[in-house]
């Protein structure tokens, strides 16, 4: 397709994510509340005059480079799907046969110039996550592909338990799909750059100019989670789904058991959550999910009735972190009931965390933290999978802001302190 003149270039983005409650318990289908960040990922689509193509992923230092021909005759290959099936695979990727579509994406990425990957290492990850999205988005796509250039940038710390991948898979899916909707449009509109649409084109491919989140959808951010769910899968084997989930549809997400459906879990997602600030405090040490969800399962294993009935102390404190949220969106509160939530929601972190550490997944380095702020009057937990990674601390609204400053003098240059709020927008496009 001869775009000519004709330019496409957009911004999309997706948040970070931190869990607030339920680390580990959501393994076990309990309940778990996940929110999203004011830390996001970015991915920058711009359309190119030369027939390439061009991928690059700066913060793991990847790149991807080959010519539109041999791309498109990539991307234009069917998917192989689990039966015979008339349903479109845009709006159903749960329809491809996943181990077959792996096998046919390690040698697309072999035919465009890439050898040798493992999933397990974060360039071979990425790569293939983007293969996924891009093949599969585009499948059955009745015109020709724009040789275009894609750039990640993100404010995440790669495999730190922030959501990195999530947010990734979330943008990745979210830019090629608008991708795909541009070139379908752009043969009857012809427009001639995407930041700067007439109000009629506007309205037809589905830019909004009051609010960038309706870009999409709620269809269609329904279909970008399905496909980043799928790419979460990549690297995650089974996940819970909860951080795509977190990432596509931002605010705070409520995992509870689907009733008609035993063992497999719904996501709630909050309304009118307030945005509560919090400490995000890396602990500079490195850690492994699996090895320690694989811990705590080694520990039920031992101690069944034990381990389940901390399991169910956790769900019931989740639930109970959820109605305070809740309260916490009342906007006739005085300061006296916003200070005793702040206090209920940071006393039910201190119960998270001390049943976290009884499971065996507190490290000396997290125990640091919590201790350091328990001395100025705050409250800390681990968040994601603990063993290091990361801590959060609970702000209250009245605290002095010089107090971060002594917490970092406290704890020292090995641990890293930011501030973040919560319940952050998801997936959106940004303006130019």
């Amino acid at each position: 397709m001869g775009i000519g003149d004709n330019k496409i270039e957009y911004v999309v983005s997706a948040p970070g994510k931190v869990i607030l409650f339920g680390e580990h318990s959501v393994v076990y289908k309990k309940s778990a509340l996940c929110t999203s960040i004011n830390k996001r990922l970015y991915v920058m689509l711009k359309t190119s005059t030369e027939n390439k193509i061009h991928i690059s992923f700066p913060q793991i230092s990847t790149e991807l480079n080959c010519n539109l021909e041999q791309f498109e005759k990539v991307v234009k290959k069917n998917c192989p799907l689990q039966n015979s099936t008339l349903q479109s695979i845009l709006e159903n990727p749960n329809l491809i046969n996943h181990d077959e579509y792996l096998e046919s994406l390690k040698n697309d990425l072999e035919t465009l110039g890439v050898n040798t990957f493992d999933l397990k290492d974060k360039v071979g990850a990425a790569l293939m996550a983007f293969m996924f999205a891009m093949r599969g988005i585009c499948h059955s796509l009745q015109c020709d592909l724009v040789p275009f250039s894609l750039q990640v940038k993100s404010e995440l710390e790669v495999g730190a338990g922030t959501g990195s991948s999530a947010a990734f898979a979330v943008a990745i899916a979210g830019s090629i799909f608008y991708y795909r909707k541009c070139l379908e449009m752009n043969k009857t509109l012809g427009f001639q750059n995407s930041s700067n649409f007439s109000p009629k084109q506007e309205q037809d491919i589905g830019v909004a100019t009051e609010s960038p989140t309706k870009i999409f959808s709620n269809e269609e951010i329904k279909i970008i989670n399905k496909w980043a769910f799928c790419m979460e899968k990549l690297t995650h084997g089974r996940p819970s789904g909860i951080d795509n989930t977190t990432c596509t549809f931002g605010s705070v997400v409520v995992t509870c058991q689907n009733q008609d459906h035993p063992g497999e879990l719904n996501f709630n997602i909050l309304k009118n959550v307030p945005e509560i600030s919090l400490l995000l405090i890396s602990t500079g040490v490195s850690r492994n999910t699996s090895n320690l969800v694989a811990k705590v399962k080694q520990l039920r294993d031992r101690n069944c009735a034990v381990v389940d009935a901390i399991m169910n102390a956790m769900d019931v404190i989740a639930t109970e972190a959820c109605n305070t949220l809740d309260s916490l969106s009342v906007k006739s509160l005085n300061d006296t009931d916003i200070l005793e939530l702040y206090k209920t929601l940071g006393g039910l972190m201190e119960l998270n965390h001390g049943l976290l550490r009884t499971l065996g997944v507190s490290h000396e380095s997290l125990e640091n933290i919590v201790d350091v702020t328990s001395r100025h009057g705050l409250t800390s937990k681990l968040t994601g999978a603990g063993g290091g990674g990361y801590a959060i601390t609970l702000l209250p609204p009245n605290m002095s802001r010089g107090l971060i400053e002594t917490l970092e003098n406290e704890l020292g240059p090995t641990f890293k302190v930011i501030e973040v709020s919560i319940a952050q927008e998801g997936v959106r496009f940004e303006k130019l």
